[in-house]
Formats: structure tokens, sequence, C-alpha cells
């Protein structure tokens, strides 16, 4: 059976901290989607035709990770980092696309979606198919997953993580790096 390793002085104090800063300040650590949509309005806004139809999965998800997630103080900063980052990422998406509107011509025969819980395996799966030897339209889900991430920001050890999985770094724009 699986058991988490023993987190150090440091992860505590990390850990210690959220949950005073939690108990101190509750309505930083609420998923609801009001303060998700603040977070991408005050990181540049939507696209200038989005149609909003992301609002019920994000209720959705918010729902998810509150009521079902049992997460502390730092993972529930985190999913709503995550949701806010997504939404900041489907901006960069639609920019992107308006920029070479050519890509909306190419054809996928098959597409590969990888969907799943948390620590269900996904990002283990999504990281296995990124290192394949089939084509390279695999290896390009790990530039998705960089570009999402890299909306909310990417550290050097998230960088050198990307360059581990075959995404260069210098795809992700220079001011999104932390």
């Amino acid at each position: 059976m699986w058991t988490p390793h023993q987190r150090g002085e440091a992860a505590l104090a990390i850990y210690a901290a959220a949950e005073a800063d939690r108990r101190a300040q509750p309505h930083r650590y609420l998923l609801d989607p009001a303060s998700v949509v603040e977070a991408v309005q005050a990181r540049g806004g939507f696209a200038a035709d989005d149609d909003g139809d992301w609002r019920e999965g994000l209720d959705v998800y918010l729902a998810s990770a509150r009521d079902e997630g049992r997460l502390n103080a730092l993972g529930l900063r985190n999913v709503a980092s995550t949701a806010a980052g997504k939404l900041i990422a489907r901006r960069a998406i639609a920019e992107a696309l308006r920029a070479a509107p050519e890509i909306r011509r190419l054809r996928v025969d098959r597409p590969l979606f990888v969907i799943g819980g948390w620590r269900t395996g996904s990002t283990l799966l999504q990281r296995i198919l990124a290192g394949s030897s089939e084509p390279s339209s695999l290896s390009s889900a790990a530039t998705v997953v960089a570009t999402s991430d890299a909306a909310v920001g990417v550290d050097e050890g998230q960088l050198d993580h990307l360059r581990s999985i075959g995404t260069d770094p210098q795809s992700i724009p220079q001011h999104l790096q932390v």
C-alpha cells in the first residue's frame, strides 16, 4: 500500500503558514467561480470573442475540488490558481488562432485526450506519451500542458521539468517565467 513520504521541516512550515493564512483570511481560500473570474480579469481578462461556454465546467470543477477534494490550504490555492491559469491559457490560444488562422485547417486524424482526476495517474500517462517515439503529435501534448501552466507562471524548476520531457522552454513567453 502506498504511503506518503514524510515532509521535512521546511515543508511543514509552509503548510502551517498556509493554514494560518487560511484562518486569518478565509475569503482567499474559497473556491468560487467569481474569485477565479476576478483573478483572470486582473491578469488581462478574457478574449474579446469569449462566449463564456466554460462557466458550467468551472462551476463543476471548483465544486468537485471544494466538496470532494479534502484539500489543505495549499491545495485550495493551487486549484484556484490552476483554474485561472487554464482560462488565461484559453485567451492565449484564442489570440494565437487569430494570429495564425491556418492552424484551424490542420487535420487531426485521431486525437488523444488524457483526462483524469487528482492523483489518478493522468500526468504520468501524459509524460509517458510525450516521451513516445510515435509521431510528434504526442509530444505536442506536453506543449499544451506547458502552455496552460505557463499562464500562471513557470519557475526554473518547472522549466527544468519541461526540458526533461522534451518541451522547448523558449516556447514559453518570458514574461510568464517567474
